[in-house]
C-alpha cells in the first residue's frame, strides 16, 4: 500500500523474465552463472519448471494460505496473516 508504483514495476518485471525464461531455456541458468552459482547448482537450477507469473486468484489466495501455515509449522514466520485479501493488489492494471 506504501509503494504501489514500485509493486506493479516489480509485478511488470517479473513477468517480462519470465516471458524470457520459456523462450530461451538457459537464461535463468545462465543468472545464477552470472551471480557465481557453481555448475552442479546451475544444473539443478535448470530442472526447475520456469515461472509463470500471473495475478493471483482465489485458488493461488488459498495456496498461499496454506503456505503461510506451513511456515508458522516450520517457524518460518510467527504467524499467517488474517486476510491475505488485504495483501493483494492489483498490478495489471
Amino acid at each position: 500500500q506504501k509503494h504501489p508504483d514500485l509493486v506493479k514495476k516489480m509485478y511488470k518485471a517479473l513477468v517480462r523474465e519470465a516471458e524470457k525464461s520459456h523462450k530461451e531455456n538457459n537464461v535463468i541458468g545462465n543468472a545464477y552463472k552470472q551471480l557465481g552459482a557453481s555448475e552442479t547448482i546451475i544444473k539443478q537450477i535448470e530442472k526447475f519448471d520456469n515461472p509463470t507469473i500471473r495475478p493471483i486468484d482465489e485458488k493461488g489466495l488459498k495456496m498461499m494460505e496454506t503456505q503461510a501455515k506451513e511456515y508458522v509449522k516450520y517457524g518460518l514466520i510467527k504467524q499467517a496473516p488474517k486476510n491475505l485479501k488485504d495483501s493483494v493488489m492489483d498490478c495489471t492494471k
